[in-house]
Formats: structure tokens, C-alpha cells, sequence
């Protein structure tokens, strides 16, 4: 596939008829046809009307082309002047007025010969121009005759026109100055007595009405209407009709529309463009975009063109430039790293439907990330189900129709109703290792960078976590080193890089393209990483999932394709030679629960081992913990509490634990240790703190024992040890408290 370069569209009007896509031709050649055949004693305005991107610059753009044809090539007669306009550049109605009736006088000139100018038009030249003037002027306090002066046939400057109006009767006599009408009445009368003898067609084209505030669309009307009520002018005005009739409602408090029907003599809508046409255009454009794609790559694109976009995204021409940009600017970041067709329809998810864009994001993080730790229960389907119906309601999609295309574009979505009628939502994948293949939105593994437009966003590429799971399965310790590396650093948003990492894997976990060999492998890292994690993470935040909990939930998905045997393997080889002795405790503690050894029955989660191949792992991590209570090392373990729960409910004498561990507290070092191993972090609303969980101590330890010992060693002063026994002791109380 050759490379594609950035192709931007700079959303422009087109001017020409070999320009037009949406056959707004014939549509402008009625209206030039009107335009021209006007031949009344007063103005007369057409309203253009459509949403902004609808084409209606476009339109005017064809009409004015067409009217220049028309009257140059008919029996008109007559000359046209085609003057655009932008109101939105004046301050008020008096400007508006001055500056549009000289403007229409400059237009003729440039538009008519000096030589092809009737006597007649080159009165109405010279009467717009002193209308224009007269307005100025009596803006700045001048009479209108003072104004208007002339010397020598040529307009006087406005700070000298009172000089000159002053000495007019000798300016008569000497033929100096010129007589005047004296009210700006009489100037709009001789104007209008001039234009009507005139062999001219005046179009003056207001574009973009609807941009101006609420006040000036209305000076604006008030002007087209009645100040230039002059013949053989029309007005071509283009709006939003909702817009201006809700700016006419602000400010008049009147009904808009009825308002409108007043000013406009004839309103016509823009063509809505057809579905077809638009869908061929974007086509078009996207060749460009994407250069040369492979056979299935260009079927892929088509589809989503064709059974995607044209059905839900494209509305007006302004769309084909939206969507063009937004993808040629993503396609630049993503080119081979993303299937273009998947991309398209993310990008016109995010530019027509804010809330569905944001849906699916949400429904890919919880399909890839989240499902795995639900997987014994319901989920979230009701939840999201009820907001996909909330999301179609706000963005006016057929809720069907939306889920025809999402069924081929997000992973577990279904066209088959569940019993109770909603979406068939969170099913398993049919075919993951085509989706992570073609690196298809519904990959485990590409799924991100269509939401990020950015590969390795927080800092893990795709060849990098290749890598690591290829370390996982042939070279296990470097696999290990690049999960610490990761679980030392943050990424720029704050996050452990070792959080980033469980959450990728626990994604790509849930696919099929994972081997029997790598998902062992990358078990043996989280045996052997999972609690350096949790030492660099410390305690959850207040609603925060703790390392541990995160690992485990990474773990599950991991098993759950194994076979029995290669389970059992997985956690024997984890119980036997696993590092993080402390997470595998939670881990197989957990498995109790599970299997309803301790807890109050078995849970409704299946349990990952049968209850040999669990007795055989426990009695593997058992005597690990033992070995290292023989050796004196007990009380080093991380996540002591794990350890110490585990060995007592998987033993099988529970009694040779508590002895174990009083012969390790029997120093004072030793029990001040050990209790504040035991210590947990309370989060509330009100402050965090620590506290000793007396009832967690009493498991192992005589409470009111080691309470009196803490005293003891506490009066005797010894430095850093009677301190920590001081928060020893205060961390017991708040226990009570």
C-alpha cells in the first residue's frame, strides 16, 4: 500500500456548473430565469433557505453565473449587476444603507461599459452615489444639500461642503455647483425614477443572513424591505430560516416566520441533496485520502460508505468536507496500523453523533477491559442498552438502523433481539483473531487507537507489547524486567505504565490469538510482578481497584481458554516459583471462596481449578510459607495478611500458624513488624487513615497481649522502635473508635 499524504478540503463554495456534484444547476438557472424576467417598479427578494453546509453559497454562486448568461446571451437588453454583500462587516441599519447604495453605484460602473451607459444609467449612478452620500453626511450633523455638493461636477470633501453649500447662489450663477434635492426622501425618489428608466438588472446577494445577532437580522430585514425599495433590484438572501425566525422572535416578539413571509416575496429551500449523491461524492474524495488500499481494504471502505455513512452521517455537502478532514488528519497518524473502513465510521460517529461516538468508546472499553471481572454475572447489557436508546433519541438515529452497522463494527453486538426485546449486547466474539488480523475495531489490541488517533499513546506500542509477549513465552526474567520497568513510572496523565500494561493484556487476554505456552508465560510474570505493582501503587483510591484486584482480573481471562491441565500447570508453576508470594495467596484464597471452602458457600463465579488440582497448588504455596516462617522470614513477606489468611485457611493445621507467627513476634522488633504489616488504609468522605484491624490480629496474635507489650516497649524510649509502637498502639484505637 503506497502512502497517502494529508488531503484537506477547504470546504468552498463552487462557482462553476462542471463544479456541481448535487445538480444544483437546474435549480439555479429557474432562479436566474426569475431574476431576470423582473421588470417591476419596486424591489423584490428571494430567500434562499437551508441549514448551514446545505449548499446555499453554492446555489447563489450557479444563479449568478446563469443570470450573467442569461442576459448576456437572451433579448433582454439589459445589463447585469451582480453585487455581493455582506451586512455582517456594518455596524447598524444607517451604515448598512450607506454602504450598499454606493456600492450598487460601483457595481454598475464595473459591470456596464463607459461607453455602452445610457444618459439614463448614468443618472441613477450618479443619484445612488449622492443618496449614499447624503445619508453620510447627514450622520455627521450636515444638511443634505451640504452633503451632496459638488465642485467643478465633482463631490465635495465632507469637511468642505458646508464652505461650498455657503457661497451655492454664486455657485449657481458660476455653474460651480449643482442643485440638489433637499430631503434624503426626494434623493430615494430621484433614484428610484432613475433605476426605473435604466437598462439594468441589480442582484444583490446577502449571504449568510443567520450569522448576524438577532438585532442586525433585523435591521437587515427592515432595510431590504422598505429603505431599498428600488426597482429592477432583487435580493438574493440566503438564512437558516429556523435561525432567523428565532432572531425576529428575540427581539420583535413576534412570530418570525410570519415576519419573513412579510419580507420575502418568494422563499425556496435549498435541494436536499441525495443520499446517493452525497455517498459518491465523499467516495470521491476519500481516494484521495487514502491512496492505495489493498482488495479487501477498499471493500472494507466501501461497505462503510455505502451501508454505513450514507444511511446515518451524510446530510448536507458540508459533511463530505467535515468527514474528509477528520479522516485524512487521523489517517495520517494511523496508516497501516487501522482498517480505513472501521476508521470512517468512528469518524462519522464523532462529528454527527457526539453521543453514540462516546457510547461506543465506553462499549469497547467495557467489552475489552471491564467484562472480564463480570463474567459471572449479568453485566452491564441493561445499562448500556438503555443508553444506546437515550443516545438514538438525541441524535435522531433509528436505533435499528445504528445497530445493523455496529453489529459488523463493534465485538458482541448482536442483530437478535434478547427475550425481553433490547439489544443483544457484551456476546462473545465469533472471530478474534480476523478482527486483531485486519486490526479491526473490535481487536483487543487495536480498538484504542481508533478513539486515540495516536499509536502508544501512554508509552506501550504495539511492537512493544508484541515483543513482551513473546518475552513472556521463550525469555520469561525479560518479559518480568519490562513489567517492573513499567510498574515504575508514570505515563503523562499520572497512571502507572504497569496499570496501562495489565489493562492492555487483560484486553488482549479475552481474544483467541494468544497460545497455550504465551498465556502460561505471561501468567508467570504476574506471579512474578504483581507485587512489586502493588508496592509501587499502594492503596486503591477512594473507589480505585487495588493492584491486586486489577492482576487478578487480568489472570482470569487469561485461564479461562486454558484446558484443566494447563491451569493447573499455570498455578502450580505460579504457586512453586512465583516471586509476588503475596498476590498468588489472594489469588488461591480467592479459589476458596470459589469452591465454598471457607465464606458461606460457593459463589455463583466458577472457580478456575477443581478441588484436586487446588489442593495440590495450595499445598505447593502452604509449604513455601512455611519454609520461609521456618527460616525466619515470615514477617518480610509482602501483603502479610494475604499470606497469613491464606496459610491459615489452606492449612491443615491452623493452630501451627498462630505458633508461628508468636515465635516471630517474640522480639520487640518483631511484633512492632508485624503489626504494622497488618495495618490498612480506611478512605472516607471525612479523611483517610490507618488503623489495625484488631479482629485480623486476634487471628494471630492475643490482642490485649500485644497492646501491653506495645506500652512496654513504648516507655522504654528506644528511639525509632517506642515510635513506631506509639503508632502502633493509636493505629489499634482508631480500630475501636
Amino acid at each position: 500500500m503506497s502512502n497517502a499524504s494529508t488531503q484537506l478540503n477547504p470546504d468552498a463554495p463552487i462557482s462553476k456548473t462542471d463544479e456541481d456534484k448535487f445538480a444544483f444547476s437546474p435549480f439555479a438557472e429557474g432562479l436566474a430565469g426569475v431574476v431576470a424576467d423582473y421588470d417591476r417598479s419596486s424591489s423584490f427578494t428571494i430567500g434562499i433557505c437551508g441549514p448551514w453546509g446545505s449548499g446555499k453559497t453554492s446555489l447563489i454562486n450557479l444563479t449568478r453565473d446563469a443570470l450573467k448568461e442569461k442576459l448576456r446571451n437572451g433579448d433582454h437588453n439589459v445589463h447585469a449587476v451582480v453585487l455581493p454583500y455582506s451586512p455582517w462587516l456594518i455596524g447598524n441599519r444607517d451604515a448598512l444603507l450607506r454602504g450598499l447604495l454606493p456600492a450598487v453605484a460601483n457595481g454598475i460602473r464595473r459591470s456596464v461599459p463607459r461607453k455602452k451607459r445610457t444618459s439614463d444609467l448614468n443618472r441613477a449612478i450618479k443619484t445612488l452615489d449622492l443618496y449614499g452620500r447624503a445619508i453620510k453626511g447627514v450622520e455627521m450633523g450636515l444638511t443634505v444639500g451640504a452633503a451632496t455638493a459638488t465642485a467643478f461636477g465633482l463631490a465635495v470633501a465632507p469637511w468642505l461642503a458646508p464652505v461650498v453649500a455657503a457661497f451655492s447662489g454664486l455657485g449657481k450663477i458660476l455653474g460651480l455647483v449643482s442643485d440638489k434635492p433637499a430631503t434624503l426622501d426626494e434623493l430615494r425618489d430621484a433614484a428610484q425614477r432613475a433605476l426605473r428608466k435604466a437598462k439594468v438588472r441589480v442582484l444583490i446577494v446577502i449571504d449568510d443572513l443567520d450569522r448576524l445577532d438577532p438585532t442586525e437580522v433585523v435591521e437587515m430585514a427592515r432595510l431590504v424591505r422598505s429603505t431599498l425599495d428600488l426597482p429592477h433590484v432583487t435580493f438574493l438572501v440566503a438564512y437558516d430560516r429556523q435561525q432567523v425566525a428565532n432572531s425576529v422572535r428575540t427581539v420583535l416578539g413576534v412570530d418570525g416566520d410570519a415576519y419573513l413571509e412579510k419580507i420575502v416575496q418568494l422563499q425556496v429551500n435549498v435541494p436536499a441533496c441525495n443520499s446517493y449523491d452525497l455517498a459518491r461524492a465523499l467516495a470521491e474524495e476519500l481516494q484521495s485520502v487514502f491512496g492505495d488500499l489493498s482488495e479487501e481494504e477498499t471493500n472494507s471502505v466501501r461497505s462503510a460508505i455505502w451501508a454505513g455513512a450514507r444511511q446515518l452521517f451524510l446530510d448536507t455537502p458540508r459533511d463530505i468536507a467535515r468527514i474528509t478532514n477528520s479522516l485524512s488528519f487521523g489517517w495520517s497518524m494511523l496508516q497501516g496500523s487501522v482498517d480505513a473502513g472501521d476508521l470512517l465510521l468512528v469518524t462519522c460517529l464523532r462529528l454527527k453523533t457526539p453521543e453514540l461516538y462516546e457510547w461506543c468508546r465506553r462499549y469497547c472499553e467495557e467489552y475489552f477491559v471491564n467484562r472480564p471481572q463480570r463474567m459471572w454475572g449479568d453485566g452491564p447489557t441493561g445499562l448500556f442498552s438503555q443508553h444506546l436508546t437515550q443516545a438514538c433519541e438525541t441524535a435522531g438515529v433509528e436505533q435499528d438502523t445504528l445497530l445493523s452497522v455496529l453489529e459488523n463494527l463493534l465485538p458482541g453486538i448482536s442483530m437478535v433481539p434478547t427475550p425481553d426485546d433490547t439489544p443483544s449486547l457484551f456476546g462473545d466474539q465469533e472471530d478474534a483473531d480476523a478482527a486483531v488480523r485486519n486490526r479491526r475495531l473490535s481487536s483487543p489490541e487495536h480498538w484504542r487507537k481508533y478513539f486515540d488517533l495516536v499509536e502508544g499513546r501512554y508509552g506501550i506500542t504495539d511492537q512493544g507489547f508484541a515483543t513482551f509477549i513473546e518475552d513472556a513465552k521463550n525469555n520469561p526474567q525479560v518479559a518480568v524486567s519490562t513489567f517492573l520497568e513499567h510498574s515504575q513510572r508514570t505515563d503523562p496523565s499520572g497512571t502507572n505504565s504497569g496499570e496501562r500494561l495489565l489493562d492492555r493484556l487483560r484486553a488482549e487476554a479475552r481474544g483467541a490469538s494468544l497460545d497455550t505456552e504465551q498465556r502460561i508465560g505471561l501468567i508467570s510474570v504476574l506471579a512474578n510482578s504483581a507485587d512489586e505493582l502493588d508496592r509501587n501503587l499502594g492503596p486503591a483510591s477512594f473507589f480505585g481497584a487495588t493492584a491486586y484486584q486489577m492482576a487478578s482480573w487480568t489472570l482470569r481471562p487469561l485461564l479461562w481458554p486454558l484446558s484443566p491441565e494447563h491451569r493447573e500447570l499455570a498455578l502450580r508453576n505460579a504457586a512453586s516459583d512465583g516471586t509476588s508470594i503475596g498476590w498468588i495467596s489472594y489469588v488461591l484464597r480467592g479459589e476458596l471462596f470459589d469452591h465454598g471452602i471457607i465464606g458461606r458457600g460457593q459463589r455463583e463465579r466458577e472457580p478456575m481449578l477443581d478441588e484436586n488440582a487446588l489442593r495440590t497448588v495450595n499445598g505447593i504455596l502452604v509449604e513455601r510459607i512455611q519454609d520461609t516462617a521456618d527460616h525466619g522470614s515470615l514477617l518480610e513477606l509482602h501483603s502479610l495478611p494475604n499470606c497469613l489468611l491464606f496459610w491459615r485457611d489452606a492449612s491443615e493445621n491452623p493452630e501451627l500458624v498462630r505458633a508461628r507467627v508468636s515465635h516471630s513476634v517474640s522480639t520487640d522488633a518483631g511484633l512492632v513488624l508485624f503489626l504494622h504489616a497488618l495495618k490498612q488504609m480506611v478512605r472516607s468522605s471525612a479523611g483517610d487513615y490507618w488503623k489495625i484491624d484488631r479482629d485480623l490480629v486476634a487471628e494471630f496474635y492475643d490482642v490485649e497481649m500485644a497492646i501491653e507489650r506495645l506500652r512496654q516497649i513504648q516507655s522504654e524510649e528506644n528511639g525509632e522502635l517506642s515510635s513506631k509502637a506509639t503508632d502502633a498502639l493509636e493505629m489499634l484505637r482508631r480500630d475501636r473508635d
